[in-house]
């Protein structure tokens, strides 16, 4: 029986960490100047590509009523924004250099990555 419970564990504990460290990142979607972002069980689009330089607008619908994706947070560029359930919010930032930045929930279980080209 305790072999079991343990094979159960092992087994869960690489689940998860295949889930997380193995988790394959969608398509990227192009941005002009504006794009809207569906908060429902995560973000979607998950990645966004946007020109440097270039003021876009990133709209951010939640539909999901769960807590932790009350709101969203750039850390590179110092914003955290709350978002209302069943409400648009909008974001605009001007990324000044070229790379990946990565956004989240409050609770960090739910991520999305902006690209700078």
């Amino acid at each position: 029986m305790n072999v079991l419970v343990n094979l159960i564990g092992v087994a869960l504990i690489i689940l998860t960490t295949w889930f997380f460290l193995f988790k394959k990142e969608g398509p990227a979607v192009k941005v002009n100047k504006k794009i809207r972002v569906t908060v429902d069980g995560g973000y979607h689009p998950e990645v966004l590509e946007v020109p440097v330089g270039v003021t876009t607008t990133l709209e951010f619908f939640r539909k999901d009523p769960t807590s932790c994706l009350e709101e969203v947070i750039f850390p590179d560029f110092h914003i955290r924004q709350f978002l209302p359930l069943n409400q648009s919010v909008e974001l605009t930032l001007t990324p000044k250099e070229k790379g990946e930045y990565s956004f989240h929930c409050g609770m960090s279980m739910f991520f999305g990555k902006l690209k700078v080209v």
